[in-house]
């Protein structure tokens, strides 16, 4: 026999039962709830209760067992008390987006800042010879991309330069392939042939440039022929790095 509805309300429970005693399987047909209509009542088992998810407030869910791996937060998480990472021997990455880590602790715990940290970015130039006469073209190797903010940006050069012109040797610094217009931007200049100079530390501010990806380079220009050194013993360091 079918019945499409039955209400509880009909059917008397067992003296001294407590309620209605259901000594058989119950099965809650597709596309049909079973719904709890109080504030104040329980749905109990003493057996596993096995759901395909979990739809609603789980605020209250006590004695949840550990969770499983790969959990990701959509939005922000807070932790009002200390919190203990395990790695089991591997490295642990913090990271302000998908395709950078911005701290690193490695299984050692050496700890390790990103250039993506601070925006910032370098390389080891390597030697270069020009004839050029103007500082346009940026050496081969030479070229460090950052993304700002819009914060000042600070150029290091360390390095050395050699003239074996007649006249004078320059070296400058090219924003977006732009040489910058301040006499401050010359990092080096030498007026006679034959002279050798190393820059211990050559540092250069620019002033806010607009937020965005900007591109910089060194550039060296002559009358004859000059060259940049690049030995174990004079490294061309180029260092670029947004100013938060």
């Amino acid at each position: 026999m079918e019945i499409d509805s039955i209400s509880l309300s009909t059917i008397s429970a067992q003296a001294g039962t407590n309620g209605l005693n259901i000594t058989t399987s119950v099965y809650i047909l597709a596309g049909s709830s079973l719904s709890l209509r109080t504030g104040s009542g329980f749905i109990l088992g003493q057996s596993s209760i096995t759901s395909s998810a979990f739809f609603g407030d789980g605020s209250s869910l006590l004695n949840v067992a550990g969770v499983g791996a790969n959990l990701t937060w959509g939005g922000p998480a807070t932790f009002l008390s200390s919190f203990t990472i395990q790695s089991a021997g591997r490295q642990i990455s913090l990271s302000t987006g998908t395709a950078t880590n911005n701290l690193v602790i490695s299984p050692e715990g050496v700890i390790s800042f990103c250039p993506e940290l601070h925006n910032s970015s370098s390389t080891i130039i390597p030697n270069s010879a020009t004839t050029a006469a103007a500082c346009n073209i940026c050496i081969a190797g030479s070229t460090l991309t950052i993304t700002t903010s819009g914060g000042s940006v600070e150029v290091v050069f360390t390095g050395a330069l050699e003239n074996t012109s007649a006249g004078r040797v320059q070296m400058r610094i090219l924003q977006d392939g732009i040489p910058l217009p301040s006499i401050s931007n010359y990092l080096r200049e030498i007026y006679s042939a034959n002279m050798f100079s190393a820059a211990s530390s050559l540092r250069y501010l620019i002033k806010t440039p607009s937020a965005g990806t900007h591109s910089y380079c060194i550039s060296i220009c002559t009358w004859a022929g000059g060259s940049l050194l690049n030995d174990a013993a004079d490294a061309n360091i180029f260092f670029v790095k947004e100013l938060k």
